[in-house]
């Protein structure tokens, strides 16, 4: 039975960012999401605007930019929550030299995890390649919302050859609540109770949604039991962001 003790959950992927990219419109709805993500128990959030090969530049300094100015908003508002930047960053050729130029590709800038999203159609003939370039670099890869690619729906264990190199996995919350539909949900729970998926988080977009991490934490826990659930809602994200205890107290 899921516990009702409360969890201060860290949440790696979000769209937070005003105006950046398809996430909150400006900044009143970056402030909605910031409070309901509070409520809802979320203490640490990272921002991860989409980034794509060809204008990585330009969305890296509108992000720190638009970043610099929700913190300042967040503190003046009384938010409690603290807002890390990262990048949410498509998957492409060439991934590697781009993230040895700009350490801010990866998580709080420093240059140990980077966000990836494969294309939803296909795994691209280039991902083993790009995947261990990275590894090798000392950069390891979490995968965004595995459960949505076609390949992964159709066999869970195609994600064996990246994990077992390393590799992370994140499942978004809303895929446990048949956000994506029953195939994506389907492939999320077949990750989590074969040990594959490594970290839960939100891929908020918009104020009002109501697929919270902590919803989701529910449902996972009663997929995987509460020191799982916790693993990859609070010590996972915990060591991604840099922090060096746990911060479930």
């Amino acid at each position: 039975m899921a516990s009702s003790e409360p969890v201060n959950f860290i949440d790696i992927h979000t769209h937070i960012l005003p105006g950046i990219d398809d996430g909150a419109k400006d900044m009143d709805e970056s402030l909605r999401i910031l409070r309901d993500a509070s409520k809802a128990g979320v203490k640490r959030i990272v921002a991860t605007p989409h980034v794509f090969m060809e204008n990585i530049s330009a969305v890296l300094d509108a992000a720190e930019k638009s970043f610099a100015t929700l913190k300042i908003e967040t503190a003046r508002q009384g938010i409690d929550i603290e807002i890390f930047l990262g990048a949410e960053v498509s998957l492409g050729a060439g991934l590697a030299e781009e993230v040895k130029k700009d350490s801010r590709l990866t998580i709080g800038g420093g240059g140990k995890y980077i966000l990836v999203e494969m294309p939803f159609f296909e795994i691209p003939i280039y991902a083993g390649k790009t995947i261990f370039d990275l590894l090798v670099s000392g950069v390891t890869p979490i995968w965004a919302h595995p459960e949505r690619c076609p390949e992964v729906i159709d066999n869970f264990n195609s994600v064996c050859a990246y994990t077992d190199n390393g590799v992370k996995l994140q499942i978004n919350s809303g895929s446990l609540a048949g956000k994506y539909g029953r195939s994506v949900k389907r492939a999320a729970v077949n990750l989590i109770e074969n040990g594959l998926a490594h970290i839960m988080a939100s891929d908020t977009h918009r104020a009002g949604g109501d697929e919270t991490l902590l919803k989701g934490f529910i449902r996972l826990e009663e997929i995987c039991g509460r020191g799982k659930a916790l693993g990859m809602c609070v010590s996972a994200p915990s060591e991604i962001i840099g922090l060096n205890k746990d911060n479930n107290n």
